[in-house]
């Protein structure tokens, strides 16, 4: 069995670094002044309409411009393509109260709210991460999965790895507890404020992630907001 979940580890392992876009992997790509500013004009009318009372920062139209042009957005040595109208259509969902951001509880992102979005980011690197994450930690299969990874064995007896991986992955997909990259907004006064998109990657580790994004991100959204401070 050790020997069937070190493979399946090292694959995805394997897979998940395959998948990354790099900007090694890219060619550098620009729009015109004038294109740009058709696509913030495209997101903000689109917002009209998603929007109840809620307020969209000019940092996080800009992202969601970016993106709307397919020109990727630069995560530490990655580049992230987002589709918008998902991420719209997320806002929508917070603001018709359907979707609920979960809380950070620890400074200096505390008080605000963050809710994933975007599974299949990175051409699946994104997905490839969270199967990775659903049966393992730090290489190891988790503790609470390793009944859940025999009953795979058991029920596909036949020894073929790729069928194991691929029930092992189909297991993780349909958890639908997928991970992808964060939307950021705060509610002051029963009014939510959306702040940026963010992600795990934006620091060597979680606690320099939380600082990088408030101070390159979360303090540009107070000076328009002052209200959140």
């Amino acid at each position: 069995m050790n020997q069937i979940l070190e493979i399946i580890y090292s694959h995805l392992c394997n897979e998940e670094n395959y998948r990354l876009i790099t900007i090694e992997k890219t060619e550098p790509t620009s729009i015109s002044s004038y294109e740009y500013e058709e696509f913030r004009k495209d997101v903000k009318e689109r917002l009209k309409i998603k929007l109840k009372t809620g307020l969209c920062s000019e940092f996080l139209i800009n992202q969601l411009a970016i993106h709307k042009a397919n020109l990727g957005e630069k995560y530490s040595d990655k580049i992230e393509f987002y589709n918008v109208s998902e991420i719209l259509n997320l806002i929508e969902k917070i603001e018709n109260d359907k979707l609920v951001g979960l809380p950070y509880n620890k400074e200096p992102l505390k008080g605000y709210l963050h809710i994933h979005h975007n599974t299949y980011s990175g051409f699946g690197a994104s997905l490839v991460r969270n199967v990775k994450e659903y049966w393992f930690k730090n290489g190891v299969i988790r503790p609470h999965r390793v009944e859940e990874f025999e009953e795979i064995l058991n029920q596909h007896s036949n020894g073929k790895l790729s069928t194991v991986a691929i029930m092992m992955h189909q297991k993780a997909v349909f958890n639908r507890n997928l991970r992808g990259e964060w939307l950021i907004y705060r509610i002051v006064d029963s009014k939510k404020y959306y702040l940026c998109l963010a992600s795990h990657r934006e620091g060597v580790d979680r606690v320099k992630s939380d600082e990088n994004i408030f101070v390159n991100k979360i303090s540009k959204c107070l000076l328009e907001f002052s209200e959140l401070k």
